[in-house]
């Protein structure tokens, strides 16, 4: 009896193992977009497949790799016939061959001394649509621990700057500092990330940008911010610092979070992203009009948002040149 329950058990274990080594087919439906799509380690890894509810009932089809685009990806219109495509090498760079050429190879892919890869130009008129969100981001999941030791050490030495809020914009002393980063809160486990999105109408595409991060300790009984950093002046400390199972796009830190190689979490987004509202300030945390299961759904339905208004930018800045819908 000893001996079936114990292979009971190692059945069990093997099973868990080889689901998590492969993708997870997924199905999102919110009566706006359906999509199927697969899911590895909390990354959209694999197939994916929208279906629009509106708007002469267009189909995407595309592959992400660990949160990227990669390879074809086209719209379909309701007859089945192909108005748009492009070739993917990642979320930043593609060839566009319908309706016709056009190449973008952002100068974000370029790496400076430091290997950090530059951002692309922008200017306010390039932008159609933006909105402002938090995430956290589980550190040993995410392979982030070379991140605490050296975030930690510069902020007790004073070299970077820390903020109470993600806000950035009351700077802490360095007896506040010194007092929440004591010893015991100098493992934090999480990450959280402010972060903004938007919609660029030369790339004819949608993009998100860090703006600051906060090493947070949290538990089942609390939560506890330790305080925000402006991340573009910490871009160089994490080009530094190495990571595991690198490949052609990821080869640090700053790599990683750059090209969001990594599973998390919505918490917090603007007012305009709660559905129904047409406000755009960034107020809200998702528990303080949420409970329960309902949280994780909705931070759910923020990202397949995003990921909607994404393609709906690809096909109103090309298919629909004359008429942005906003």
């Amino acid at each position: 009896m000893k001996k079936i329950s114990f292979l009971f058990v190692v059945i069990f274990l093997l099973t868990n193992t080889f689901i998590r080594c492969f993708a997870q087919k997924q199905i999102y439906d919110d009566k706006s977009i359906y999509c199927k799509y697969d899911e590895k380690n909390g990354r959209l890894n694999g197939n994916f497949e929208a279906y629009f509810y509106y708007f002469q009932k267009y189909v995407v089809k595309g592959k992400f790799e660990n949160n990227n685009k990669v390879g074809n990806w086209t719209i379909l219109d309701s007859t089945g016939n192909i108005i748009l495509g492009r070739n993917y090498i990642n979320n930043f760079e593609y060839k566009q061959y319908i309706p016709k050429e056009f190449n973008f190879s952002s100068t974000m892919e370029k790496r400076d001394s430091n290997g950090i890869i530059n951002y692309f130009f922008l200017t306010e008129k390039m932008v159609r649509a933006y909105f402002k969100l938090c995430e956290e981001v589980d550190i040993d999941k995410n392979n982030l621990k070379p991140l605490q030791n050296v975030l930690i050490s510069n902020i007790l030495n004073g070299k970077i700057k820390v903020y109470k809020e993600d806000g950035l914009s009351k700077e802490m002393s360095i007896e506040e500092i010194k007092e929440k980063f004591n010893t015991e809160n100098q493992k934090f486990n999480i990450l959280r990330i402010y972060e903004v999105w938007y919609t660029d109408s030369v790339k004819k595409t949608a993009e998100m940008r860090i703006l600051g991060i906060c090493p947070t300790f949290s538990n089942d009984k609390e939560c506890k911010e330790l305080g925000w950093i402006y991340y573009p002046d910490i871009r160089k400390l994490s080009a530094y610092l190495p990571v595991e199972n690198k490949n052609k796009n990821i080869t640090n830190i700053e790599d990683r979070l750059h090209f969001r190689d990594f599973s998390s979490n919505i918490y917090k987004i603007d007012d305009a992203l709660k559905e129904g509202s047409k406000k755009n300030t960034y107020n809200k945390e998702i528990r303080e009009y949420m409970q329960g299961d309902d949280i994780l759904k909705e931070a759910k339905r923020v990202k397949f948002s995003l990921l909607l208004k994404d393609i709906e930018s690809w096909l109103f800045e090309t298919y629909y040149k004359d008429k942005v819908f906003y």
